[in-house]
């Protein structure tokens, strides 16, 4: 058989769990946060609530790939 780990090898870390922490608590912040701000932004008729979902879901996406992105940054320039 192949082995992709070596005995004693560490999949995971302190660093790591840290890493998971902190993009959770950021990203679990700012998804209700941007569908918020879109839906107090939703003004006019109907169609409005429609986009405005549609936009809040966009933000949360575009923003949780930006959490994503500078927290892994931040992490690799600190060899974590």
């Amino acid at each position: 058989p192949v082995r992709l780990v070596k005995p004693g090898q560490r999949l995971v870390d302190a660093a790591d769990l840290v890493g998971f922490a902190l993009k959770s608590a950021a990203c679990g912040l700012f998804i209700p946060l941007a569908g918020s701000a879109m839906g107090l932004a939703a003004r006019g008729e109907i169609a409005a609530v429609g986009t405005a979902t549609t936009n809040g879901v966009v933000a949360a996406c575009a923003g949780c790939l930006g959490i994503d992105l500078t927290i892994a940054l931040v992490f690799q320039l600190l060899n974590l």
